[in-house]
């Protein structure tokens, strides 16, 4: 049952897995450093390690949709229920507020990470830029999906852009991730 059965479609579900596990290593590493900064006394933050449980947990989930296609699920449900009720002809103010919010929660949960993430080291700068893409991706997906670009009309499903924003986003934060657990060139 999976969305996009091709090598293409699974081994970009493989690039989720292995940037959650990159992300999951190096909120474990985060882990054993606080700790070993308490036992010297040092205080040390908790959010680089929440800020890396929250990426592995949000790219993995990222992963399985990738697969499973869920968005297209409870969109065909959402439109159903709109022809059912008949709100279907305001369905158009309902998609820009979907997309709008959708924006307002991206631009929320970039801000908490790049809070708790920081800028001050490389694999801050890599990780907020990898997220940054990622976003763009998601947000190019949900407009696509909401098909925002009849509505703008000017055309915002190239599915190239669409491609490179995603497996740069990956790459990016996987090197930032990397980098904050195997360098260790984290914020202070």
């Amino acid at each position: 049952m999976a969305h996009d059965p091709t090598f293409f479609g699974w081994l970009t579900t493989g690039a989720y897995a292995a940037t959650a596990a990159t992300c999951l290593c190096a909120a474990l590493l985060a882990r054993s450093r606080r700790e070993e900064s308490r036992r010297a006394s040092r205080r040390v933050s908790r959010w680089p390690l929440l800020a890396w449980f929250v990426l592995a947990l949000g790219i993995a989930l990222l992963g399985l949709n990738k697969q499973l296609d869920l968005q297209t699920a409870v969109t065909d449900r959402l439109r159903l229920w709109a022809e059912r009720g008949e709100w279907y002809g305001h369905r158009r103010i309902l998609q820009a507020g979907f997309v709008i919010a959708a924006f307002c929660i991206t631009a929320g949960v970039l801000g908490l990470l790049f809070r708790s993430i920081g800028l001050r080291s490389r694999s801050g700068w890599c990780t907020f830029a990898g997220l940054g893409l990622l976003a763009v991706y998601l947000l190019l997906r949900i407009a696509d999906i909401e098909r925002m670009d009849q509505w703008l009309g000017t055309s915002l499903s190239a599915p190239f852009l669409s491609a490179a924003c995603e497996w740069a986003g990956l790459t990016l934060v996987t090197i930032g991730a990397w980098r904050a657990a195997v360098v260790g060139d984290h914020a202070r």
